[in-house]
Protein backbone atom coordinates (compact mmCIF):
# COMPACT_ATOMS: atom_id res chain seq x y z
CA UNK A 1 0.00 0.00 0.00
CA UNK A 2 1.71 3.31 -1.22
CA UNK A 3 -0.71 5.88 0.63
CA UNK A 4 -3.52 5.52 3.35
CA UNK A 5 -5.84 6.24 0.42
CA UNK A 6 -5.04 2.81 -0.82
CA UNK A 7 -5.92 1.20 2.74
CA UNK A 8 -9.97 2.11 2.03
CA UNK A 9 -9.90 -0.66 -0.40
CA UNK A 10 -9.38 -3.18 2.13
CA UNK A 11 -12.31 -5.05 3.48
CA UNK A 12 -12.38 -4.02 6.87
CA UNK A 13 -15.36 -5.57 8.22
CA UNK A 14 -14.92 -9.10 6.98
CA UNK A 15 -18.62 -11.12 7.88
CA UNK A 16 -16.72 -14.72 8.58
CA UNK A 17 -13.37 -13.45 9.78
CA UNK A 18 -12.47 -10.50 12.27
CA UNK A 19 -9.06 -11.15 12.40
CA UNK A 20 -6.12 -9.14 10.26
CA UNK A 21 -2.38 -9.50 10.38
CA UNK A 22 -0.71 -6.50 9.06
CA UNK A 23 2.90 -7.15 7.45
CA UNK A 24 4.93 -3.72 7.32
CA UNK A 25 8.21 -2.32 5.61
CA UNK A 26 6.72 1.32 6.50
CA UNK A 27 4.44 1.62 9.48
CA UNK A 28 4.02 5.50 7.77
CA UNK A 29 1.00 4.69 5.71
CA UNK A 30 -0.76 2.96 8.19
CA UNK A 31 -0.34 5.70 10.80
CA UNK A 32 -1.37 8.17 8.13
CA UNK A 33 -4.85 5.77 8.03
CA UNK A 34 -5.17 5.44 11.81
CA UNK A 35 -4.69 9.13 12.27
CA UNK A 36 -7.53 10.12 9.76
CA UNK A 37 -11.25 10.41 11.61
CA UNK A 38 -12.88 7.14 12.21
CA UNK A 39 -14.15 5.73 8.78
CA UNK A 40 -13.14 2.19 7.44
CA UNK A 41 -12.08 0.16 10.24
CA UNK A 42 -13.05 -2.85 12.48
CA UNK A 43 -12.83 -1.47 16.03
CA UNK A 44 -13.94 -4.98 16.79
CA UNK A 45 -11.55 -6.61 15.25
CA UNK A 46 -8.17 -8.47 16.08
CA UNK A 47 -5.09 -6.71 15.23
CA UNK A 48 -1.48 -8.71 14.81
CA UNK A 49 0.48 -5.87 13.39
CA UNK A 50 4.58 -7.45 12.69
CA UNK A 51 7.22 -5.53 11.21
CA UNK A 52 7.48 -2.30 12.98
CA UNK A 53 10.27 -1.50 15.79
CA UNK A 54 8.72 -0.43 19.26
CA UNK A 55 8.32 3.12 18.76
CA UNK A 56 6.30 2.84 15.53
CA UNK A 57 4.14 0.48 17.16
CA UNK A 58 3.60 3.31 19.97
CA UNK A 59 2.77 5.68 17.13
CA UNK A 60 0.26 3.50 15.98
CA UNK A 61 -1.69 2.19 19.08
CA UNK A 62 -1.19 6.34 20.08
CA UNK A 63 -3.59 7.12 16.90
CA UNK A 64 -7.16 8.38 16.90
CA UNK A 65 -8.11 4.50 15.67
CA UNK A 66 -5.64 2.77 18.11
CA UNK A 67 -6.48 3.78 20.81
CA UNK A 68 -9.97 3.00 20.51
CA UNK A 69 -8.95 -0.78 18.98
CA UNK A 70 -9.40 -3.41 22.28
CA UNK A 71 -7.61 -6.28 20.46
CA UNK A 72 -4.36 -4.44 18.67
CA UNK A 73 -0.66 -6.43 19.12
CA UNK A 74 2.22 -6.25 17.56
CA UNK A 75 5.04 -8.50 17.01
CA UNK A 76 8.50 -6.91 17.48
CA UNK A 77 12.05 -7.72 16.80
CA UNK A 78 14.20 -7.50 19.63
CA UNK A 79 18.08 -7.34 19.44
CA UNK A 80 20.10 -7.57 16.67
CA UNK A 81 19.75 -11.69 16.84
CA UNK A 82 17.64 -13.26 14.32
CA UNK A 83 14.06 -15.06 15.51
CA UNK A 84 13.89 -12.76 18.59
CA UNK A 85 10.55 -11.02 18.87
CA UNK A 86 8.58 -9.83 21.64
CA UNK A 87 4.55 -9.62 21.83
CA UNK A 88 3.26 -6.17 23.06
CA UNK A 89 -0.65 -5.30 23.69
CA UNK A 90 -2.10 -1.66 23.17
CA UNK A 91 -3.63 0.08 26.34
CA UNK A 92 -6.76 1.29 25.51
CA UNK A 93 -7.52 5.04 25.60
CA UNK A 94 -3.60 5.72 26.01
CA UNK A 95 -1.20 7.36 24.25
CA UNK A 96 2.29 7.90 24.12
CA UNK A 97 5.45 6.37 26.31
CA UNK A 98 3.50 3.61 28.86
CA UNK A 99 0.20 2.64 25.74
CA UNK A 100 2.38 -0.88 25.48
CA UNK A 101 2.50 -3.89 27.75
CA UNK A 102 4.87 -7.00 26.70
CA UNK A 103 2.58 -10.56 27.25
CA UNK A 104 5.43 -12.47 25.78
CA UNK A 105 8.35 -13.11 23.67
CA UNK A 106 9.54 -15.88 21.40
CA UNK A 107 12.81 -16.94 20.35
CA UNK A 108 14.37 -19.67 18.62
CA UNK A 109 17.40 -19.79 20.62
CA UNK A 110 16.59 -19.18 24.05
CA UNK A 111 14.89 -21.95 26.14
CA UNK A 112 13.98 -19.84 29.12
CA UNK A 113 11.45 -18.37 26.22
CA UNK A 114 7.71 -19.17 24.83
CA UNK A 115 8.24 -21.52 22.07
CA UNK A 116 5.93 -20.39 18.82
CA UNK A 117 3.02 -23.23 20.01
CA UNK A 118 3.16 -21.75 23.30
CA UNK A 119 3.07 -18.22 21.58
CA UNK A 120 -0.20 -19.36 19.60
CA UNK A 121 -1.59 -20.78 22.90
CA UNK A 122 -1.51 -17.70 24.10
CA UNK A 123 -3.98 -15.72 22.12
CA UNK A 124 -6.89 -15.57 25.73
CA UNK A 125 -4.44 -13.83 26.86
CA UNK A 126 -3.32 -11.44 24.27
CA UNK A 127 -6.17 -10.74 23.15
CA UNK A 128 -8.05 -10.73 26.78
CA UNK A 129 -10.99 -8.47 28.21
CA UNK A 130 -9.11 -5.34 28.47
CA UNK A 131 -12.18 -3.10 29.93
CA UNK A 132 -12.62 -5.38 32.96
CA UNK A 133 -10.26 -3.37 34.66
CA UNK A 134 -9.05 0.09 32.88
CA UNK A 135 -6.40 0.22 35.73
CA UNK A 136 -7.35 3.75 36.80
CA UNK A 137 -7.43 5.62 33.27
CA UNK A 138 -7.92 9.39 32.81
CA UNK A 139 -11.66 9.81 30.96
CA UNK A 140 -13.06 12.94 30.55
CA UNK A 141 -17.00 12.96 30.80
CA UNK A 142 -18.16 16.50 29.65
CA UNK A 143 -21.73 17.50 31.80
CA UNK A 144 -23.07 20.83 33.00
CA UNK A 145 -25.48 21.48 36.06
CA UNK A 146 -28.89 20.38 34.73
CA UNK A 147 -31.30 19.23 37.53
CA UNK A 148 -32.17 16.80 38.53
CA UNK A 149 -29.42 14.96 36.56
CA UNK A 150 -26.70 17.04 37.38
CA UNK A 151 -26.64 19.33 40.23
CA UNK A 152 -23.57 21.40 41.82
CA UNK A 153 -22.46 21.30 45.13
CA UNK A 154 -20.87 25.10 45.80
CA UNK A 155 -19.12 26.38 48.71
CA UNK A 156 -19.78 30.19 50.29
CA UNK A 157 -17.83 32.11 47.55
CA UNK A 158 -20.01 30.06 44.55
CA UNK A 159 -16.89 27.57 43.99
CA UNK A 160 -17.83 24.43 42.39
CA UNK A 161 -16.71 21.52 45.04
CA UNK A 162 -18.56 18.30 43.37
CA UNK A 163 -21.07 17.34 41.19
CA UNK A 164 -24.06 15.12 42.18
CA UNK A 165 -27.30 14.06 40.53
CA UNK A 166 -28.63 10.86 38.60
CA UNK A 167 -26.34 11.19 35.70
CA UNK A 168 -23.23 11.90 38.06
CA UNK A 169 -23.74 8.39 40.03
CA UNK A 170 -24.04 6.79 36.76
CA UNK A 171 -20.53 7.61 36.00
CA UNK A 172 -19.64 7.34 39.51
CA UNK A 173 -20.78 3.93 39.67
CA UNK A 174 -19.32 2.74 36.10
CA UNK A 175 -16.23 4.52 37.47
CA UNK A 176 -16.08 1.76 40.57
CA UNK A 177 -16.98 -1.00 38.14
CA UNK A 178 -14.21 -0.68 35.68
CA UNK A 179 -11.78 1.58 37.65
CA UNK A 180 -11.34 4.64 35.51
CA UNK A 181 -10.44 7.99 36.75
CA UNK A 182 -13.34 10.70 36.31
CA UNK A 183 -12.56 14.03 34.69
CA UNK A 184 -15.27 16.50 34.50
CA UNK A 185 -15.75 19.35 31.38
CA UNK A 186 -18.20 21.12 30.99
CA UNK A 187 -19.57 22.49 27.10
CA UNK A 188 -18.52 26.30 25.93
CA UNK A 189 -21.16 28.47 27.97
CA UNK A 190 -24.69 28.41 26.68
CA UNK A 191 -24.02 25.34 24.41
CA UNK A 192 -24.93 22.50 26.31
CA UNK A 193 -26.22 19.64 24.57
CA UNK A 194 -25.00 21.28 21.25
CA UNK A 195 -26.69 22.03 17.63
CA UNK A 196 -25.39 20.54 14.17
CA UNK A 197 -24.46 23.52 11.82
CA UNK A 198 -24.79 24.00 8.07
CA UNK A 199 -21.35 22.66 7.75
CA UNK A 200 -22.37 19.74 9.25
CA UNK A 201 -20.27 20.35 12.55
CA UNK A 202 -21.89 19.85 15.83
CA UNK A 203 -20.94 22.24 19.02
CA UNK A 204 -21.43 21.56 22.60
CA UNK A 205 -20.98 18.74 24.01
CA UNK A 206 -21.72 16.38 20.92
CA UNK A 207 -19.21 18.69 19.16
CA UNK A 208 -16.95 17.49 21.58
CA UNK A 209 -17.33 14.01 21.56
CA UNK A 210 -17.77 14.02 17.95
CA UNK A 211 -13.80 15.82 17.47
CA UNK A 212 -12.62 13.47 20.26
CA UNK A 213 -12.41 15.78 23.07
CA UNK A 214 -14.31 14.18 25.48
CA UNK A 215 -14.71 10.17 26.16
CA UNK A 216 -18.19 10.56 27.90
CA UNK A 217 -21.48 12.70 27.91
CA UNK A 218 -24.27 12.76 30.44
CA UNK A 219 -26.96 15.40 31.03
CA UNK A 220 -30.16 14.50 30.78
CA UNK A 221 -29.20 13.35 27.82
CA UNK A 222 -32.11 12.04 24.86
CA UNK A 223 -31.98 9.37 22.93
CA UNK A 224 -33.00 10.84 19.35
CA UNK A 225 -31.92 9.96 16.07
CA UNK A 226 -30.81 13.23 15.10
CA UNK A 227 -27.19 12.95 16.96
CA UNK A 228 -26.62 9.43 16.01
CA UNK A 229 -24.32 10.39 13.35
CA UNK A 230 -22.39 12.61 15.59
CA UNK A 231 -22.12 10.01 18.59
CA UNK A 232 -22.92 6.62 20.36
CA UNK A 233 -25.44 6.08 22.40
CA UNK A 234 -25.28 3.57 25.72
CA UNK A 235 -28.15 1.51 26.94
CA UNK A 236 -31.10 3.64 28.47
CA UNK A 237 -30.37 3.66 32.26
CA UNK A 238 -34.20 6.15 32.28
CA UNK A 239 -37.50 6.68 30.21
CA UNK A 240 -39.41 10.06 30.49
CA UNK A 241 -42.05 12.16 28.35
CA UNK A 242 -42.10 15.63 27.20
CA UNK A 243 -44.51 17.23 29.67
CA UNK A 244 -46.10 21.49 30.00
CA UNK A 245 -45.36 23.28 32.84
CA UNK A 246 -47.84 25.92 33.49
CA UNK A 247 -48.72 28.57 36.38
CA UNK A 248 -51.23 26.66 39.45
CA UNK A 249 -54.61 28.65 39.14
CA UNK A 250 -55.16 30.66 41.76
CA UNK A 251 -57.86 28.95 44.61
CA UNK A 252 -61.28 30.18 44.08
CA UNK A 253 -62.00 32.66 47.15
CA UNK A 254 -63.97 31.23 50.08
CA UNK A 255 -67.35 32.79 49.47
CA UNK A 256 -67.74 30.91 46.40
CA UNK A 257 -67.34 28.00 48.22
CA UNK A 258 -71.21 28.65 49.00
CA UNK A 259 -72.27 27.60 45.51
CA UNK A 260 -69.23 25.46 44.73
CA UNK A 261 -70.83 21.77 46.24
CA UNK A 262 -73.99 22.09 43.14
CA UNK A 263 -73.47 23.38 39.18
CA UNK A 264 -75.38 25.99 37.78
CA UNK A 265 -77.24 23.91 36.24
CA UNK A 266 -78.01 21.57 40.09
CA UNK A 267 -78.94 24.72 41.42
CA UNK A 268 -81.21 25.52 38.21
CA UNK A 269 -83.12 22.02 38.87
CA UNK A 270 -83.42 22.17 42.45
CA UNK A 271 -85.08 25.87 42.28
CA UNK A 272 -88.09 24.45 39.93
CA UNK A 273 -88.43 20.72 41.81
CA UNK A 274 -88.91 23.22 45.20
CA UNK A 275 -91.66 25.42 43.23
CA UNK A 276 -93.23 22.02 41.97
CA UNK A 277 -93.13 19.42 44.68
CA UNK A 278 -92.44 21.73 47.72
CA UNK A 279 -91.10 21.04 50.74
CA UNK A 280 -89.89 17.09 50.52
CA UNK A 281 -87.94 18.08 47.82
CA UNK A 282 -86.38 20.89 49.91
CA UNK A 283 -85.46 19.36 52.76
CA UNK A 284 -83.82 16.78 50.51
CA UNK A 285 -81.63 19.23 48.48
CA UNK A 286 -80.65 21.12 51.93
CA UNK A 287 -79.17 18.11 53.41
CA UNK A 288 -77.12 17.36 50.31
CA UNK A 289 -76.10 20.68 49.88
CA UNK A 290 -74.58 20.74 53.94
CA UNK A 291 -72.73 17.52 53.45
CA UNK A 292 -71.19 19.07 49.91
CA UNK A 293 -70.78 21.95 51.39
CA UNK A 294 -68.24 20.76 54.63
CA UNK A 295 -65.80 19.10 52.24
CA UNK A 296 -65.97 22.01 49.67
CA UNK A 297 -65.35 24.38 53.34
CA UNK A 298 -62.19 21.91 54.13
CA UNK A 299 -60.49 21.46 51.26
CA UNK A 300 -58.72 24.41 48.69
CA UNK A 301 -60.74 24.45 45.74
CA UNK A 302 -58.78 25.48 42.22
CA UNK A 303 -60.21 25.67 38.76
CA UNK A 304 -59.31 23.00 36.50
CA UNK A 305 -56.77 25.10 34.18
CA UNK A 306 -55.18 23.75 30.89
CA UNK A 307 -54.92 20.49 31.22
CA UNK A 308 -54.78 18.70 27.60
CA UNK A 309 -52.70 19.59 24.35
CA UNK A 310 -55.75 20.91 22.82
CA UNK A 311 -57.02 23.06 25.49
CA UNK A 312 -53.46 24.36 25.62
CA UNK A 313 -53.49 25.78 21.60
CA UNK A 314 -56.49 26.84 22.29
CA UNK A 315 -55.11 29.60 25.15
CA UNK A 316 -52.99 31.14 22.71
CA UNK A 317 -49.91 30.77 25.26
CA UNK A 318 -46.40 30.75 23.99
CA UNK A 319 -44.98 27.70 24.12
CA UNK A 320 -40.96 27.65 25.72
CA UNK A 321 -37.98 25.28 26.17
CA UNK A 322 -34.68 25.30 26.58
CA UNK A 323 -33.01 25.26 23.21
CA UNK A 324 -34.66 23.81 20.42
CA UNK A 325 -34.39 20.62 20.93
CA UNK A 326 -38.84 20.69 21.85
CA UNK A 327 -39.37 22.57 18.99
CA UNK A 328 -38.56 19.63 16.29
CA UNK A 329 -40.21 17.53 18.53
CA UNK A 330 -43.17 19.42 18.52
CA UNK A 331 -43.35 19.97 14.48
CA UNK A 332 -42.89 16.16 13.43
CA UNK A 333 -45.55 14.99 15.83
CA UNK A 334 -48.79 13.81 14.05
CA UNK A 335 -51.39 15.75 16.53
CA UNK A 336 -51.66 18.71 14.68
CA UNK A 337 -52.26 20.31 17.66
CA UNK A 338 -48.72 19.75 18.42
CA UNK A 339 -47.81 21.10 15.43
CA UNK A 340 -49.70 24.40 15.56
CA UNK A 341 -47.65 24.88 19.13
CA UNK A 342 -44.00 24.71 17.09
CA UNK A 343 -44.87 27.51 15.71
CA UNK A 344 -45.37 29.33 18.79
CA UNK A 345 -42.77 27.51 20.36
CA UNK A 346 -39.90 30.12 21.75
CA UNK A 347 -36.26 28.86 22.51
CA UNK A 348 -34.09 30.25 25.63
CA UNK A 349 -30.85 29.78 26.49
CA UNK A 350 -31.59 30.68 30.49
CA UNK A 351 -34.37 29.17 33.04
CA UNK A 352 -34.81 31.95 34.95
CA UNK A 353 -36.08 34.15 31.83
CA UNK A 354 -38.69 31.37 31.35
CA UNK A 355 -39.75 31.08 34.83
CA UNK A 356 -41.63 34.72 34.65
CA UNK A 357 -43.20 34.08 32.12
CA UNK A 358 -44.78 30.81 32.99
CA UNK A 359 -45.79 32.66 37.14
CA UNK A 360 -47.45 35.35 35.14
CA UNK A 361 -49.46 32.88 33.09
CA UNK A 362 -48.14 33.57 29.88
CA UNK A 363 -46.31 31.03 28.78
CA UNK A 364 -46.22 27.09 28.98
CA UNK A 365 -42.45 25.56 29.57
CA UNK A 366 -41.69 21.90 27.90
CA UNK A 367 -39.69 19.16 29.44
CA UNK A 368 -39.02 16.01 30.37
CA UNK A 369 -41.33 15.11 33.74
CA UNK A 370 -38.56 13.94 36.02
CA UNK A 371 -37.25 17.61 35.18
CA UNK A 372 -40.39 19.32 35.89
CA UNK A 373 -41.26 17.56 39.29
CA UNK A 374 -37.37 18.28 40.88
CA UNK A 375 -38.03 22.25 40.03
CA UNK A 376 -41.32 22.39 41.49
CA UNK A 377 -40.33 20.50 44.07
CA UNK A 378 -37.47 22.41 45.06
CA UNK A 379 -38.07 26.35 43.39
CA UNK A 380 -41.89 26.78 43.52
CA UNK A 381 -43.46 24.90 46.68
CA UNK A 382 -43.96 26.74 49.56
CA UNK A 383 -43.38 25.36 53.21
CA UNK A 384 -46.90 24.94 53.53
CA UNK A 385 -46.50 22.22 50.44
CA UNK A 386 -48.41 24.73 48.14
CA UNK A 387 -46.76 24.96 44.40
CA UNK A 388 -47.33 27.76 42.54
CA UNK A 389 -46.70 25.24 39.09
CA UNK A 390 -47.90 22.48 38.08
CA UNK A 391 -47.77 19.47 35.27
CA UNK A 392 -50.29 19.77 32.65
CA UNK A 393 -52.19 15.76 32.56
CA UNK A 394 -51.83 14.85 28.79
CA UNK A 395 -48.05 14.58 28.10
CA UNK A 396 -46.05 13.07 24.83
CA UNK A 397 -42.86 11.74 22.98
CA UNK A 398 -41.73 9.22 25.55
CA UNK A 399 -37.64 9.43 25.25
CA UNK A 400 -34.88 7.02 26.28
CA UNK A 401 -32.29 8.71 28.53
CA UNK A 402 -28.52 7.78 27.77
CA UNK A 403 -25.03 8.95 27.97
CA UNK A 404 -22.88 10.19 25.17
CA UNK A 405 -20.51 8.21 23.64
CA UNK A 406 -17.37 8.62 21.10
CA UNK A 407 -18.06 6.96 18.24
CA UNK A 408 -17.16 3.39 17.87
CA UNK A 409 -16.26 3.75 21.57
CA UNK A 410 -15.19 0.27 22.93
CA UNK A 411 -16.59 1.26 26.47
CA UNK A 412 -20.25 0.46 25.05
CA UNK A 413 -20.56 -2.81 25.19
CA UNK A 414 -19.32 -3.00 28.99
CA UNK A 415 -21.17 -0.03 30.09
CA UNK A 416 -24.32 -1.47 28.98
CA UNK A 417 -23.69 -4.64 31.17
CA UNK A 418 -23.41 -2.37 34.11
CA UNK A 419 -26.25 -0.48 33.04
CA UNK A 420 -28.52 -3.45 32.72
CA UNK A 421 -27.04 -4.63 36.87
CA UNK A 422 -28.35 -0.54 38.12
CA UNK A 423 -31.90 -1.01 36.31
CA UNK A 424 -32.32 -4.57 37.87
CA UNK A 425 -31.30 -3.25 41.16
CA UNK A 426 -33.46 0.05 40.81
CA UNK A 427 -30.75 2.38 41.84
CA UNK A 428 -31.52 4.95 39.21
CA UNK A 429 -34.95 5.88 41.15
CA UNK A 430 -32.99 6.03 44.41
CA UNK A 431 -30.97 7.91 43.26
CA UNK A 432 -33.79 10.38 41.66
CA UNK A 433 -34.94 10.73 45.00
CA UNK A 434 -31.82 10.94 46.80
CA UNK A 435 -30.70 13.47 44.66
CA UNK A 436 -34.06 15.69 45.29
CA UNK A 437 -33.63 15.25 49.49
CA UNK A 438 -30.10 16.31 49.32
CA UNK A 439 -30.77 19.04 46.80
CA UNK A 440 -33.65 20.03 49.24
CA UNK A 441 -31.49 20.49 52.09
CA UNK A 442 -29.09 22.45 50.32
CA UNK A 443 -29.67 26.04 51.29
CA UNK A 444 -30.41 25.01 54.89
CA UNK A 445 -27.66 22.06 55.75
CA UNK A 446 -24.88 23.68 53.60
CA UNK A 447 -21.74 21.14 53.64
CA UNK A 448 -23.99 18.30 55.63
CA UNK A 449 -24.83 17.50 51.84
CA UNK A 450 -21.03 16.71 51.27
CA UNK A 451 -20.67 14.24 53.80
CA UNK A 452 -23.75 12.32 53.13
CA UNK A 453 -22.78 12.27 49.44
CA UNK A 454 -19.80 10.83 50.07
CA UNK A 455 -21.07 8.73 52.73
CA UNK A 456 -23.64 7.41 50.00
CA UNK A 457 -20.97 6.65 47.69
CA UNK A 458 -18.41 4.88 50.20
CA UNK A 459 -15.58 6.77 49.07
CA UNK A 460 -13.08 8.50 51.42
CA UNK A 461 -14.13 12.43 51.90
CA UNK A 462 -10.12 13.59 50.58
CA UNK A 463 -11.05 11.50 47.48
CA UNK A 464 -13.65 13.96 46.29
CA UNK A 465 -12.39 17.33 47.31
CA UNK A 466 -11.83 20.19 44.48
CA UNK A 467 -8.50 20.29 42.85
CA UNK A 468 -8.96 15.53 42.80
CA UNK A 469 -8.26 14.03 39.49
CA UNK A 470 -12.31 13.58 39.77
CA UNK A 471 -13.62 16.82 40.15
CA UNK A 472 -10.56 19.00 38.86
CA UNK A 473 -12.19 20.92 35.48
CA UNK A 474 -15.71 22.04 37.13
CA UNK A 475 -16.30 25.50 37.50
Amino acid sequence: MSDARSLESVAWRGKLCRGYILLLTNHTTLHAFMSQPDGLWDFKGKFVVVGVSREELQELASSRKGVKTEHFIGIVKQGRKVGQWAVYTSILYRSGPGNLHRVATWSNTLRNSLSSSNLVDSHVAQFADHLKDLFGIPLKVVTFEFEPSVLYYRDSSGKVEFPFGIDIEVVNALARTLNFTIIFEEPPKGELWGVEGDDGEWTGMVGRLARGEADIGVANLFLTLTRLGAVDYSAPYDAEVSCFLVRSDPAVPRWMSLVLPFQFTTWGAILVGVLVTGVFLYVFAVAAYCSNLTAFLTVTHRPQGINTIRSLHAAHMEVSGLGSFFKGALASAVDPYLQGLAKRFVPYQELDLVWNQVKEGHAAYLHNRQFLEFVIATQFTSTKGESSMRIMKECFAPYSIAMALQRNSPLKKKFDHVISWMLASGLVRHWFLESLRLSRKCSCWGRFIHTETLKSRNIPRHSASLGSPEHRHLS
